[in-house]
């Protein structure tokens, strides 16, 4: 398996890092979310089939990361408005 870093930016102040890596030909995508710059969370690699190219997968890594991030804000946001 080749790993391929390709992005890393800040979405509601966290960090994504997203990339790619290519496994029997296809191109699966792998993201982690930092809340800190020292934060040693390891690559989160969802299970699905995969993408012809490295771009693709990669945007939708990003696209796992920032959903990430949104479901921890709402989780965090509904406990404090019903608890």
């Amino acid at each position: 398996m080749t790993t391929a870093h390709a992005t890393s930016f800040t979405f509601m102040e966290s960090q994504i890092e997203a990339s790619a890596y290519n496994k029997e030909g296809r191109w699966l995508p792998e993201y982690r979310v930092l809340k800190h710059a020292d934060d040693a969370t390891p690559l989160t690699r969802p299970e699905i089939l995969g993408f012809v190219d490295r771009e693709t997968a990669v945007l939708m890594a990003v696209e796992y990361g920032s959903y990430e991030i949104r479901c921890r804000e709402y989780e965090a946001k509904y406990a404090r408005v019903h608890h």
